[in-house]
């Protein structure tokens, strides 16, 4: 099958809340750097084609990266990279608009630009190339290593921002004229107009020192944040694709932020304050979809937290809609709306006990012990689901074997109590514990915090899963080692990562380019997983994102406190 025709035909399966203007007078393209089964899944990505939708002088169309055998036709038969509405040439348009989630998305950044013939640095570009700008979680905390490829970041909530950026666009004299503009506009950041510096420290290494501002950019740019009010601000699935996972239902965000402050966790810090949509704008944006699914998937990182969320299900079930959650937040979590979510049909709940032992849990902020957590897994599974997944986070400052050793026990516990609760139903499930590896995240009280290496992540891994195998119907789903490594160092990395970037577009190789980029620019990869100190300057430091830095280093120096007191054994999985 050609590409034209995969494209025809994905387009066919859809249901689509939204009409592109074709031959409006500006185009845009919106990419995410990864493929259509994950993009689509995306929430932030539907808000984003809906609101440029929606401005009457606009027509936005999508591309993702191609899936592994479509990458291969595209090279093969050397097709540019086109659209998935209108099969138009990415490089055609006026603006590519990417969205990225994730800083593993990175690397598919420069594959969607190599397909579309458009330079990968600003600096190689001029105005026959598309502007290309990007948004979403990983650029509003930290830029930096793919600033160099980017004319413009819009760093807060795509809401506040689309509508500013469109009028400035249409109403310049030129790209450059726009950019200046943007570059004083709250949430908008210009690279170019950044210059970043670099000072060489005793032990000879070149570090990250501060950025200085060119006119007219702020010294400083501040995020902005949406307004809710109406089922207009509600962000919500606007393309059925029953091609990707939970395509069979309707996402719907009914709050955003999150009151817990987990010290690990961007999102407690950076989409403050916590905002919750009224349940009749929910209700609304639900009944669109009727016609087409009577499944809705309620998404919120801290669900519970809406004072009006047992309503809101509650009115959901009366209406005939079917109810599901991808993730609820354990300590919050209640019995209407577990039991609401299971008669939908949800078999597997997913919690974040997020650590094993009590002393980890306080040195994260998540405020629950074993004990308590034990009694709401025995609700779960009294309620009827079958299955239970945990995520679970290692490499935390002061972990020991003792601290491991207590995520195994709770998993016992755990299966002890899903034996005895799904007895009677003669059908037992499966406890997955999701193991994730602690990676140091912009603008949280654990920012400064070590990566531990691959090698060290490695033999913990394997010490859980010795352990592990020995318990019947518990199985672990982990972060690989290689992706943590990848993770971490885009995720604090300065704008010299971008020269990284693109050695390992070049070589299709991490460890291959991670050697070449060491050797030429003298940064070895220990010096990007040290600790860092409170005080040294930190790349994104120019962004005004959440709490200002004292407030993040009081933090940082409870939870110090805590990774130092006594575990009760000492360290041999470490």
């Amino acid at each position: 099958m050609s590409l034209q025709e995969s494209a025809r035909q994905r387009l066919r399966r859809e249901v689509s809340l939204v009409r592109c203007r074709q031959g409006a007078r500006y185009r845009v393209v919106l990419a995410y750097p990864n493929t259509y089964r994950v993009g689509m899944g995306n929430l932030g990505f539907h808000t984003l084609y809906r609101l440029f939708n929606e401005h009457p002088e606009v027509c936005c169309e999508r591309v993702f990266l191609p899936d592994r055998d479509e990458l291969d036709e595209y090279r093969r038969t050397r097709t540019p990279l086109f659209s998935l509405e209108s099969r138009t040439p990415v490089a055609d348009f006026d603006m590519m608009a990417l969205s990225a989630s994730f800083e593993n998305d990175y690397p598919n950044i420069l594959t969607l630009l190599e397909l579309a013939r458009i330079p990968f640095r600003t600096s190689s570009r001029d105005q026959r190339h598309p502007l290309v700008l990007m948004g979403g979680a990983t650029v509003s905390i930290n830029p930096e290593p793919v600033a160099p490829f980017l004319d413009l970041c819009c760093v807060g909530e795509g809401e506040e921002l689309v509508k500013p950026l469109l009028d400035t666009l249409l109403g310049a004299s030129s790209r450059q004229a726009a950019l200046a503009t943007l570059a004083q506009l709250p949430g908008f950041y210009v690279p170019a107009l950044y210059v970043p510096r670099y000072a060489q420290g005793r032990d000879g290494v070149s570090r990250f020192s501060g950025i200085d501002a060119l006119p007219p950019a702020p010294a400083q740019v501040t995020k902005v944040r949406a307004r809710f009010g109406g089922a207009h601000s509600v962000a919500a699935t606007v393309i059925r694709a029953p091609d990707v996972e939970l395509g069979d239902r309707a996402l719907i965000e009914v709050a955003r932020g999150c009151t817990k402050g987990c010290r690990y966790c961007w999102v407690g810090y950076s989409i403050l304050p916590f905002r919750v949509h009224r349940p009749e704008d929910v209700l609304e944006v639900a009944e669109r979809w009727r016609p087409h699914t009577d499944r809705i998937g309620l998404v919120a990182t801290a669900l519970l937290d809406h004072p009006q969320i047992e309503d809101i299900v509650a009115t959901l079930r009366q209406s005939g809609f079917r109810v599901f959650s991808p993730s609820l937040i354990i300590s919050t979590l209640r019995e209407p709306l577990l039991r609401a979510v299971v008669e939908s049909g949800q078999r597997t709940i997913t919690i974040a006990p997020e650590a094993g032992s009590d002393r980890m849990r306080r040195l994260v902020m998540k405020r629950i012990t074993n004990q308590e957590i034990l009694v709401k897994v025995r609700m779960i599974f009294r309620t009827g689901a079958l299955n239970l997944k945990n995520y679970i986070i290692i490499g935390l400052p002061g972990e020991t074997e003792y601290d491991l050793a207590a995520i195994v026990k709770l998993a016992a516990d755990m299966r002890e109590i899903m034996i005895q609760e799904c007895r009677s139903r003669g059908r037992i499930g499966t406890i997955t514990l999701s193991i994730n590896c602690l990676i140091p995240k912009p603008g949280t009280p654990l920012q400064w915090a070590e990566q531990i290496s691959a090698k060290a992540y490695r033999s913990k891994l394997r010490w859980l899963r010795r352990q592990v195998a020995k318990l019947p119907n518990v199985v672990i789903d982990a972060m690989p080692p290689r992706a943590a490594e990848i993770q971490a160092v885009m995720s604090r990395g300065d704008r010299r990562v971008a020269d990284l970037l693109e050695l390992w577009h070049e070589y299709g190789n991490w460890p291959q380019a991670l050697r070449q980029w060491s050797r030429s620019s003298g940064i070895s990869l220990a010096e990007l997983q040290r600790s860092r100190d409170p005080l040294e300057p930190v790349p994104w430091g120019h962004l005004r994102i959440g709490p200002a830095a004292p407030a993040l280093i009081n933090q940082w120096d409870q939870a110090m406190t805590i990774a130092a007191e006594s575990p009760g054994l000492a360290s041999k999985a470490s």
